[in-house]
């Protein structure tokens, strides 16, 4: 049976993964520090899921849950404040466990690594050049993989998708603090331009494309890039089927940017947090077009169906 090492798996996109390759027949290993988190978690219920107590950080964790795997899926994400610090030395880690263990890599991408000033839609061979420090250091990290895997033998795989949502969706999820928050309020956030398109992740679908690629792997060059368009929508497209799903004319309020403001002068990750503000205000988008000639059909889930299974499964009444 196939096996793949899931790191991240308390986050959005390693779960999604972990998902999408148990559902295709996979075995998976999952890697944690603190198993506790985890115990209750119905993933468990899985018999081809193993709990593995360990950290990134170390090399033996690493290749002790890795062992006779072929893939492993790095959908670590570590806090904006630390993510200079340390995601540099886990991903060099992950591809050194990857070497040792012949695996393919399975990487989350983002859009960080572009700015308006490269377009508004971005394929895979768009210019990045990001504004940020965090687009900065997603652009070094995606270089550093590329010249891993060309110089050293080792299959990297990055799928880039926008922000993430969906039933299985953590806290961290922008999409959290926009909608899931608020609609039990009767109201939805906007975090910027109505009119702008902005490129959503449905997680399910994600997974499911993950599998999909990692399925086609021998078929890819050693370091490849597929972007994910997801549900690419304007903050009015939004609002407009939330509305449509809940049946309620939800009120529109703003997100707290100027909150998030006052909380940065004492909170180095919510300071960190508005260096993406300008995301808000800017169409960004991701052509698929080398998705699909892979693939054929991308898995996408129509965005009422997503709706109301998110809904659904983060217990929030849409009867009202």
């Amino acid at each position: 049976m196939k096996k793949a090492l899931i790191l991240g798996v308390t986050g959005n996109f390693g779960r999604a993964q972990a998902q999408a390759l148990l559902d295709d027949g996979w075995q998976v290993h999952l890697l944690l520090r603190d198993l506790d988190k985890f115990k209750h978690d119905a993933m468990l219920k899985n018999v081809n899921v193993t709990l593995f107590k360990g950290n990134a950080m170390n090399m033996d964790d690493l290749l002790a849950a890795g062992k006779d795997c072929e893939v492993i899926v790095h959908g670590i994400n570590m806090p904006y404040d630390k993510w200079a610090e340390l995601m540099p030395e886990i991903t060099n880690n992950v591809m050194q466990a990857a070497k040792t263990l012949n695996a393919t890599i399975l990487f989350a991408g983002n859009i960080y690594n572009f700015s308006p000033d490269d377009g508004s839609v971005y394929d895979e061979q768009s210019a990045q050049n990001p504004i940020t420090k965090k687009g900065g250091f997603r652009k070094q990290l995606e270089q550093s993989m590329a010249h891993f895997a060309q110089t050293q033998g080792v299959q990297i795989i990055v799928l880039r998708a926008g922000d993430y949502w969906g039933p299985g969706s953590s806290d961290s999820s922008f999409f959290k603090y926009l909608v899931l928050d608020n609609v039990p309020k009767g109201k939805i956030w906007l975090s910027g331009a109505k009119d702008k398109k902005h490129a959503w992740a449905y997680l399910p679908d994600l997974g499911k494309i993950g599998a999909a690629l990692l399925e086609k792997r021998k078929e890819l060059d050693l370091f490849e890039v597929f972007h994910s368009a997801g549900h690419d929508l304007t903050g009015m497209e939004m609002v407009d089927a939330v509305r449509q799903v809940t049946g309620n004319q939800l009120k529109i309020g703003k997100f707290p940017w100027g909150m998030i403001r006052i909380i940065g002068i004492f909170n180095k990750a919510f300071r960190e947090m508005l260096e993406l503000r300008f995301m808000a205000n800017v169409a960004q988008s991701l052509n698929q077009d080398k998705l699909e000639a892979l693939l054929g059909d991308v898995p996408h889930t129509p965005l009422s169906d997503a709706l109301a299974v998110t809904f659904k499964a983060h217990g929030i009444d849409t009867s009202f």
